[in-house]
């Protein structure tokens, strides 16, 4: 492994590839049909701003202290340069601390981070919770910019820049929202042992930003667990499984019709399950055909299992019932269809035989995985270096729920 690290700067779709990865979990990642599309649209739903890859909570004041900070100095470096060296520093800090798990950037060297950035991380938080200010257009600055423009209004040969009539333009505003907590002495003296725990004015002040009129999350789930004061049992990274049943710290905050979206969510985390399922079966019983071994894990009975524990479940789910409610973020055609015939395959007596919906997958994996295919007739190569045993089983959708644990069990204590 090469000894040199190297900065890189995650942007949207590699966050997403990453939550989509991470999402898996252990064995290789599996979306070749399309059914992240179903995670995305209830988890944003639900829980607008969250990632797969957040892990403490004061992450969300840490990036705005440290943009404004690095803003105000003066280097050789340019501004995300230094950003990012702020951020390292945090890292080390918190380390340094003991702070406990949660630590963006653990494994690295000291003064050194991975390429996953909490400024990044957390900056769809920052926006949809109502940190950042919209610009004129009613869309909001990227991270990039918004420190360019912090730089700028630090700056006061820049900040006092006149129009073409010689007046002063001295109007910027920061990109984030007034009455921020000041930022606590280790951030502001770089020096001294970093922790998660949220000072009561944190608290309070996250309390009100989520839930004004500034936030795009006011109106979510999210918002009313972040002022809830409902127990929590201790968050320990468990995996919920929603197809049977949401917790009660959830269901509790929900009005009727809240808990019957929550209850198609889980119609469609299990049908999903049951699909992702039908996908690794096809792929190895054509292995099979074209003559490969199929190693040591049977994905046909692993479909087989996810049929029994899950089919009463995912055949529940009405499927138009699912498009209209995600219809902010469509679903395509392509993965609607999958789901009405995986449907009706497990109504038709015959779920011991998926090679019934091969077409339909193929269909819809193809224009997604392009060259990348392993369903085609004539992917036998493709198929050929998929290893059945490193695919893990399929599980169902999560939705976030684990991350919305620990950030809201952060708030409470």
């Amino acid at each position: 492994m090469s000894e040199f690290l190297h900065w890189v700067q995650i942007d949207a779709s590699a966050a997403a590839r990453a939550e989509q990865a991470l999402d898996e979990g252990i064995g290789e990642v599996r979306d070749e049909i399309g059914f992240m599309a179903i995670h995305h649209a209830f988890a944003n739903r639900f829980f607008p701003g969250t990632s797969v890859l957040h892990t403490r909570l004061r992450y969300i004041f840490f990036v705005p202290w440290l943009m404004d900070q690095v803003a105000a100095e003066r280097g050789r470096l340019p501004p995300l340069e230094r950003l990012k060296q702020a951020e390292a520093r945090v890292k080390d800090q918190l380390k340094s601390a003991d702070a406990g798990p949660g630590i963006i950037g653990l494994r690295a060297p000291r003064h050194r981070m991975s390429s996953q950035f909490p400024s990044a991380i957390y900056w769809s938080a920052l926006r949809n919770w109502g940190f950042l200010r919209a610009l004129e257009d009613d869309s909001y600055p990227g991270r990039l910019e918004a420190l360019n423009s912090l730089v700028t209004l630090s700056d006061p040969v820049k900040r006092t820049a006149h129009d073409d009539d010689g007046a002063i333009l001295d109007d910027m505003l920061s990109p984030f929202i007034d009455d921020l907590p000041t930022a606590c002495p280790q951030i502001k003296t770089k020096t001294g042992n970093l922790t998660f725990m949220l000072e009561k004015d944190e608290k309070r002040s996250l309390k009100e930003i989520i839930s004004s009129a500034n936030s795009l999350a006011r109106q979510s789930i999210l918002a009313r667990l972040m002022n809830s004061s409902t127990p929590l049992p201790i968050p320990k990274r468990q995996e919920y499984d929603v197809v049977f049943g949401w917790p009660d710290w959830i269901k509790e905050l929900c009005d009727e019709e809240e808990r019957k979206d929550l209850k198609i969510a889980s119609y469609a985390a299990a049908l999903s399950c049951i699909g992702r399922g039908v996908y690794a079966a096809l792929v190895q019983m054509l292995r099979k055909n074209d003559g490969k071994t199929s190693g040591k894990t049977d994905h046909l009975d692993l479909l087989r299992d996810a049929v029994s524990r899950y089919g009463s479940k995912a055949s529940q789910l009405n499927i138009q019932n699912l498009v209209e409610l995600i219809s902010d973020d469509p679903l395509p055609s392509s993965i609607v269809k999958v789901l009405k015939e995986t449907k009706a395959w497990l109504k038709s007596g015959r779920p011991h035989d998926p090679m019934d919906l091969l077409d339909c997958y193929l269909q819809a994996e193809e224009p997604r995985k392009e060259n990348q295919s392993r369903l085609p007739p004539d992917a036998r190569e493709r198929r050929s270096e998929w290893n059945p045993d490193e695919v893990s089983p399929a599980t169902p959708l999560h939705y976030r729920l684990h991350i919305v644990h620990e950030l809201v069990w952060d708030i409470q204590n």
